[in-house]
């Protein structure tokens, strides 16, 4: 962990599997159109990935 309080990384619903917590920090702002979409195809497969990627509990917390 980088810190006591964020890991470095975390599971990720769109993908199925741990992500660096940077590449997660990324989707949330891509979803928040903090950011110009630049992202892989794994992450947005599924119709419903933005709702997918606020559900998760990672999306608020980073």
């Amino acid at each position: 962990m980088a810190n006591n309080e964020y890991p470095d990384k975390v599971e990720c619903p769109l993908v199925g599997h741990e992500i660096d917590a940077g590449d997660c920090i990324e989707n949330r702002d891509i979803v928040e159109g903090a950011i110009t979409p630049n992202i892989p195809p794994d992450f947005t497969k599924n119709r419903g990935w933005k709702g997918t990627c606020r559900a998760c509990k990672w999306h608020d917390i980073y």
